[in-house]
């Protein structure tokens, strides 16, 4: 199943969370509403220290990108189980 990660600004510059801002369970909250109408799933949000800066995965496939793209996420990337990491490996050439 497609994860997908990324950074998100929870301080009050990303439109879909601006009236959440610096409340971190609202936030939270939101992300879940915001997964389930991107038919995806929150798996992990974490902060910064001393920052609003968030570190958020999300699962289920394009979905789970798109909704990253909406947040204005940065660093985006798929991320791979071990087992998924074990079959990339041995499918590429070096």
């Amino acid at each position: 199943m497609p994860r997908w990660n990324g950074k998100i600004e929870t301080g009050g510059t990303s439109p879909p969370l601006r009236e959440h801002a610096r409340k971190p369970s609202a936030v939270k909250k939101r992300l879940e509403e915001l997964a389930r109408e991107h038919e995806c799933t929150l798996v992990e949000i974490t902060w910064q220290r001393g920052s609003w800066i968030a570190d958020v995965t999300f699962e289920d496939g394009d979905g789970a990108r798109s909704l990253l793209e909406a947040l204005e996420a940065a660093d985006v990337r798929e991320l791979l189980s071990t087992d998924e990491k074990e079959e990339e490996g041995a499918a590429q050439s070096y």
